[in-house]
């Protein structure tokens, strides 16, 4: 069927549901599901253009992007150039987006077979991603470590020649969750990306999203643990540890 090696992120936006409804009486809140939306959908239109590869002359594909109601699906095939790390920018990225507007994500991503870069259903790669999601108890996006494996295989462009170097950019801003389990640790991050500005204001927004997040009784666990990692760095910020 002419499958190929792909990339697939599933990502939930978490609280997006309960924004829907509230959207219904509230236009502030329609106006902010919308701008969520709309801005990942410009991302990734555009994910394949970035200004640090302008002067090397690289022509990068985009990631892939479908949105159904409070899913994402995120793709790209591996053999891309630089497709393994840009996979990972691409979702971290696409955090910070959804941060800034006052929503957290869980997600996993896996590697396997698509047949299509544009449909995503017919892929084992997907279902594998969904149901790592769907077993998530944290608000992050997880991958395993053969992925890390992968990226000395498929290296960043300018690092073409050095496994050492190639592997240490695909880990950058990963951290090991547990033994043979990796996140996109996006507590730290921000101020790493093309066009990201005054980390300290984006930070204090996602203090505001973990405080809210901590006065639901079931989702107290999962806050917690984003406060505890939030402290860390809060400092830096100058910004107050939770």
């Amino acid at each position: 069927m002419g499958y190929e090696t792909t990339i697939v992120a599933f990502i939930e936006i978490l609280g997006l549901n309960n924004a829907i409804d509230k959207s219904i009486a509230d236009g502030a809140e329609s106006g902010r599901i919308l701008e969520s939306i709309n801005e990942l959908k410009d991302f990734f239109s555009l994910s394949g253009n970035y200004s640090e590869l302008e002067s090397n002359n690289i022509s990068i594909a985009a990631t892939e992007l479908i949105q159904i109601s409070n899913s994402l699906v995120v793709s790209r095939k591996i053999q891309d150039e630089s497709g393994i790390y840009r996979m990972l920018k691409d979702c971290s990225l696409a955090v910070h987006r959804l941060i800034g507007n006052g929503f957290l994500c869980s997600g996993a991503i896996k590697v396997g077979n698509l047949f299509s870069i544009n449909n995503p259903h017919i892929s084992d790669t997907y279902i594998k991603a969904w149901l790592a999601e769907s077993n998530s108890q944290l608000p992050i996006i997880t991958f395993e470590s053969e992925l890390l494996d992968s990226v000395r295989y498929f290296q960043y462009p300018p690092n073409k020649g050095s496994e050492v170097l190639g592997t240490a950019s695909g880990i950058k801003n990963c951290k090991e969750l547990i033994p043979g389990i990796y996140y996109l640790d996006y507590f730290s991050d921000y101020q790493d990306y093309p066009g990201s500005t005054d980390a300290a204001a984006h930070y204090s927004k996602l203090r505001e999203i973990i405080e809210k997040g901590l006065q639901i009784p079931t989702a107290f666990d999962k806050y917690r643990w984003c406060a505890v990692q939030f402290n860390k760095s809060a400092a830096e910020y100058g910004l107050d540890k939770i």
